[in-house]
């Protein structure tokens, strides 16, 4: 084997470079940031400290920010926010940024704090703290740190609030401290809301548009009976308690499509001062167990599933099965002292009648809302055609061709009426009258083909 040899002076540059090299790559015994801690706790054994860990689910981020920023600067507290950071270290707690790195490993350092920027309920936004630690100094020698950090192994992906002091006492006082400030500021209190699996927000607020009363044109009974079992109980949850009856209530709402589920959903989303309403649909279904824990935390609360029928298939079908038993035990654990009712909605009720008579006691009203009569119709015409110059000549006309309409389809026809009459006349204000209702009906009803009919909620009118 021959290769190049060096001359001496090229061996001693070489050699050099490669001790220079390993000396960069070799690891600081200084810790900068237990260094910061022992001259923040006034200690040389950083061991002695008491560490007590807080998770959370990432979803309560912008929650857990607010109360440590209030925590951090109550009674005359100072704070000063550092990240210390381990880049051989993937997701490091406390102790694993204070303990002597291995031979070979980067050392600690403090580096920029990491945050994301998340939306408030009023459209604002929050900078949140991802990774890092606030050293706090109060009033009377009080010293403690509060190190925000993530645990993610496996399907744990947690916020982890570490509470650090200098014994155990004073360690579990400032986690009761924290966990009063998440009580009384969590942001979802009182919003509607839905959750889902992503992993830095999880939470979807909803500004739907108010439903008033006057706006759900249905049989009073109905609106009465709902009423009760979702207001009335929460307003004399205190006195129903002390008598032990349960306050969870589970309210099962169908009828055909278009009849005005989803509607009552949201007008009951603002019917109690302070409910916090979940809006569970579709894929949003799979965070059932952690919806209902946090109903539980921010009771009252009402959780509305919709459509739940397409979850109820036949046993066979085990993911779907399996989805329905998962949303009975989690109504049967919720407690009957909580304050918490579920709001299912279906359009087939006879699918899920196997389901819920195999487990009683976990629905206790069923409520049918029915396609609109001449009468309601006739109201839902106007309530749609608010605030338009509409004139009808022949009214029974109109209410007689739309025998079998619901709700949904009344409010298309008078969008369809009112854009017909656009066209007619460019200019000036709309104005609706017979012949753009009964145009637009002939769109609705003949061109469109019976397929159309169906899917704009236009049934066979009960006898």
């Amino acid at each position: 084997m021959t290769g190049t040899l060096l001359s001496t002076s090229d061996f001693a540059l070489a050699f050099s470079k490669f001790v220079e090299n390993m000396n960069g790559m070799a690891p600081s015994s200084f810790n900068p940031f237990a260094e910061r801690l022992r001259a923040h706790f006034g200690v040389d054994d950083l061991t002695t400290l008491v560490v007590l860990d807080r998770p959370f689910p990432p979803r309560d981020r912008t929650t857990v920010e607010l109360a440590l920023r209030e925590m951090v600067r109550a009674r005359g507290r100072a704070s000063d926010l550092v990240a210390p950071t381990a880049a051989s270290l993937f997701l490091p707690t406390f102790f694993d940024l204070v303990a002597e790195q291995p031979p070979g490993y980067p050392p600690v350092r403090l580096a920029a704090v990491e945050r994301v920027v998340l939306p408030l309920p009023d459209g604002e936004s929050l900078s949140c703290v991802k990774l890092g630690a606030y050293l706090v100094a109060g009033t009377a020698g009080e010293r403690f740190v509060a190190h925000v950090s993530k645990h993610d192994v496996g399907l744990d992906k947690s916020l982890v609030v570490s509470f650090v002091a200098r014994d155990l006492e004073q360690t579990q006082s400032l986690v009761a401290e924290f966990d009063g400030l998440l009580r009384d500021r969590s942001v979802h209190r009182g919003q509607v809301l839905s959750l889902d699996g992503s992993e830095d927000l999880g939470v979807q607020y909803h500004n739907f548009p108010i439903v008033r009363r006057e706006d759900l044109v249905l049989p009073d009974r109905v609106i009465i009976t709902l009423e009760r079992l979702v207001v009335g109980y929460s307003r004399h949850a205190a006195r129903l308690s002390g008598h032990k009856h349960h306050r969870r209530r589970g309210v099962l709402l169908h009828g055909r499509p278009g009849t005005g589920k989803t509607l009552i959903a949201k007008y009951l989303s603002r019917a109690i001062p302070g409910l916090t309403t979940f809006f569970l649909t579709g894929c949003g279904i799979r965070q059932l167990a952690e919806t209902c824990a946090l109903a539980r935390r921010l009771q009252p609360s009402l959780v509305v599933l919709e459509d739940v029928d397409l979850i109820a298939a036949e046993r066979a079908n085990n993911d779907r099965s399996a989805l329905l038993f998962e949303l009975l035990n989690q109504m049967d654990g919720v407690g009957e002292d909580a304050d918490i009712t579920f709001l299912l909605t279906s359009n087939r009720p006879e699918v899920l009648e196997p389901a819920l008579a195999a487990r009683p006691g976990r629905i206790d009203a069923t409520i049918e809302l029915p396609l609109p009569d001449a009468d309601a119709r006739s109201r839902l015409i106007d309530l749609y055609a608010s605030g338009l110059d509409c004139v009808l000549d022949d009214r029974e006309a109109i209410l007689t061709r739309t025998k079998g309409a619901s709700p949904a389809f009344i409010r298309e026809l008078v969008r369809r009426a009112a854009l017909l009459a656009a066209e007619e006349s460019m200019v000036g204000a709309i104005r609706i009258g017979d012949r753009s209702y009964q145009d637009a009906l002939d769109e609705l009803l003949v061109a469109s083909g019976p397929f159309a009919k169906s899917l704009l909620g236009l049934h066979e009118a009960d006898s």
